[in-house]
């Protein structure tokens, strides 16, 4: 069977919740199938099943078809660093910080973890890769891996993503149909992605597109929410609510903001109202403040100290890893920063210390009175895994939240009124709703003729 490549006309065109959406298709058709990306530039990242770090949308993925994880599924993970350099991840341990003609140097290096990866995974069932950006940058083909390398060393079939809400659909679909066939790549079918209104109105577009562009149109898939899953800080404000809160919760918006899936329980929680903010002056107005992770803690400390910072004395806090880092006293950091030593916000008496082996773990924690299942992934270190009082809770463990018992407990503490909820029934049945909308306007039979 053929393998699937998920392309796009641009960044946030929809390839990582496309690539779910078809792997729960392949699913519901009896096809083991299983998630790829090569390389992945984004700060959301966790610990994958093989206690390996990944990044979160591929992680999401499988999980999403409830598949074992491992670094196989992104073997080369890219995030910011300090001075514009890149912190990399490969084969899911930290590879070095380098700048951007360093990361060129390696490539081969690169090339080559990717390719082991895919052939691995391979093994288990056909493979469903998602590229990356636009895969037609032409002053770019040699260095891109996600897209080209994939699409020339392993030949799958290519799936064109087109984002129809920005706007020019047809000229990004001719235009990257031509700019491919250039470089020896066609397009085996387009998917119409996060469209509005009545789907009739369209049928010109299909016929243009069809007859015209000589490409099959595989779907079209309506704009509809997806409140879990986000892969990068581009989505961070794509969700909706519709509710009456009991609890209003303010999400600061660090400035390299990470791992902030940790709240996708809130999202989805009729009784919590999510905000992100980054003024401090609009703190008091939450009836909770949540400090989420960052890639840079330092950093964002410093930037969060420039306001008035004392006004979270004031405030009820849940604050996760590097969130949590800065409520201490002090932080001494010689990995992520120059900066070897810096002040915290002093809400928490003792040190940080930031140390060069990144610790990476999936377990079950005991949280205050609650066993947890959540995973660690940080430099920072402190001798409280977690830290409670009458207005702050605290913990470097990740997902700590996707406890119903921890965050009722948590919740409550806030207002008495709190009711909780069950996390994990309501995530799949949103994730439910989503595919079953998404299939209204997607040919399955179409779809499965690639394979």
């Amino acid at each position: 069977m053929n393998d699937i490549l998920v392309l796009g006309s641009s960044s946030s065109a929809g390839k990582s919740t496309i690539t779910m959406f078809l792997l729960n298709i392949l699913k519901q058709n009896n096809i083991k199938a299983l998630p790829f990306k090569a390389q992945n530039f984004s700060n959301n990242s966790t610990v994958a099943d093989d206690n390996t770090e990944i990044a979160f949308a591929q992680y999401f993925q499988a999980k999403s078809i409830d598949l074992k994880t491992s670094y196989f599924m992104n073997p080369l993970l890219v995030k910011s660093a300090n001075n514009q350099k890149l912190h990399i991840i490969l084969n899911g341990k930290f590879f070095d910080e380098i700048n951007t003609s360093e990361f060129y140097a390696n490539i081969d290096t690169f090339k080559s973890s990717i390719e082991k990866s895919y052939k691995n995974l391979k093994k288990q069932g056909l493979i469903v890769a998602e590229g990356a950006g636009s895969p037609t940058e032409l002053n770019f083909l040699e260095k891109d891996l996600a897209n080209v390398f994939i699409a020339k060393t392993f030949k799958p079939k290519i799936v064109f993503v087109a984002d129809i809400e920005r706007g020019g659909v047809f000229a990004s679909i001719y235009g990257t149909k031509e700019l491919l066939k250039k470089i020896g790549l066609e397009i085996s079918g387009v998917i119409i992605n996060k469209f509005r209104g009545d789907i009739r109105l369209f049928n010109q577009g299909i016929k243009i597109i069809e007859n015209e562009f000589g490409l099959p149109i595989l779907g079209i898939l309506p704009y509809k929410t997806l409140n879990i899953g986000y892969e990068d800080s581009f989505n961070i404000d794509n969700y909706s609510q519709s509710k009456k809160p009991l609890i209003r919760a303010g999400v600061y918006r660090f400035r390299h903001i990470s791992n902030y899936f940790d709240i996708e329980p809130l999202v989805l929680d009729k009784n919590v109202e999510v905000t992100f903010f980054s003024d401090l002056n609009l703190a008091e107005m939450f009836d909770v403040v949540i400090l989420p992770g960052t890639r840079q803690t330092v950093f964002d400390l410093m930037l969060l100290k420039k306001q008035d910072y004392k006004v979270l004395k004031k405030c009820k806090i849940i604050a996760l890893c590097g969130g949590y880092q800065m409520l201490f006293s002090d932080i001494f950091d010689n990995v992520e920063s120059n900066v070897k030593h810096a002040r915290g916000l002093g809400l928490i008496d003792g040190p940080v210390y930031f140390l060069r082996e990144k610790t990476l773990k999936r377990s079950v924690y005991k949280i205050i009175d609650f066993d947890v299942e959540g995973f660690e992934m940080h430099f920072g270190h402190t001798e409280k895994l977690f830290y409670e009082d009458e207005n702050i809770f605290g913990t470097l463990v990740h997902e700590a939240l996707f406890s119903d018992k921890l965050r009722t407990y948590l919740l409550k503490k806030v207002n008495p009124n709190y009711p909780g909820f069950c996390y994990k029934k309501a995530y799949k049945k949103h994730l439910a709703q989503f595919i079953q909308t998404s299939k209204m306007n997607f040919y399955v039979d179409k779809f499965i003729k690639l394979l």
